[in-house]
């Protein structure tokens, strides 16, 4: 039984050095997005998101700039339900712990290591941003909740994906969602889809690309702020439920 605390707590430490260096690359990818995002000029923000523009070359550039911190934020959550059942999640079911205590423990400490995420991204963009100044607005506020609430509806999908599948499979299929999402959303625009169904497009509606300044973009709004929240919000219900029942009648032995 020592033995097997050892080996626990070694691979702990060793996941724990693994998860430093992810985190420092992915500061730095924040960083390379600040700087593309501030050439664009007019203050452009990540918290826009993808609009919808009658230009390819804008859109697919802005898709990139967009969705490459997205990568590495999912990338950084990858094998975190695989991880835990094999380390301090048995420990903790095997001494009495109930099942859903870990899951709901492991939601928690996603929701603060998103937020701090997001919190160090937004603070970068706007210190580049505004040379050095940093100033908050309503609207930013209320556009970081949503961007979180998105990016936070993802990885626990990617989370749960893991009792199924394999980490790199979970991964794989969010992140082709969340392009494909904004990718379909684009093409429906333009050939098919007209009115206010842009919500079944989870990843708009963590976005504030509907309106933008940005030249050939579309100036108008798919989707309105309080029916993203509610959708959101509603999508993320349906996950929690759905997790419970699974972790519930979870075997980990």
């Amino acid at each position: 039984i020592r033995l097997q605390v050892w080996l626990i707590h070694e691979r702990i430490f060793l996941e724990m050095n693994k998860k430093v260096s992810l985190i420092i690359v992915t500061v730095i990818v924040f960083l390379l997005q600040a700087f593309l995002l501030n050439k664009l000029g007019d203050g452009y923000s990540f918290l826009l998101g993808v609009p919808i523009t009658a230009s390819s070359n804008v859109f697919y550039r802005l898709l990139i700039y967009w969705y490459l911190p997205i990568s590495f934020v999912t990338f950084l959550f990858i094998g975190e339900t695989r991880y835990s059942l094999r380390t301090s999640g048995v420990l903790l079911i095997t001494r009495g712990r109930s099942r859903l205590r870990w899951w709901g423990v492991n939601l928690v400490k996603t929701v603060l290591k998103l937020g701090s995420l997001i919190l160090i991204q937004y603070v970068i963009f706007k210190f580049i941003a505004q040379k050095g100044h940093i100033s908050v607005s309503p609207s930013d506020v209320e556009a970081c909740i949503r961007y979180f609430l998105m990016l936070l509806f993802f990885i626990v999908l990617q989370m749960l994906l893991e009792l199924f599948i394999e980490p790199t499979s979970a991964h794989l299929i969010v992140n082709t969602a969340i392009v494909g999402s904004v990718l379909v959303a684009h093409i429906c625009y333009f050939y098919f889809l007209k009115g206010d169904s842009y919500w079944l497009f989870v990843p708009i509606n963590g976005m504030q690309a509907n309106v933008t300044g940005m030249p050939d973009a579309v100036s108008i709004r798919l989707i309105s702020s309080e029916k993203a929240l509610l959708v959101l919000l509603s999508i993320h219900l349906l996950l929690l439920i759905s997790s419970l029942i699974k972790v519930r009648k979870l075997d980990i032995f």
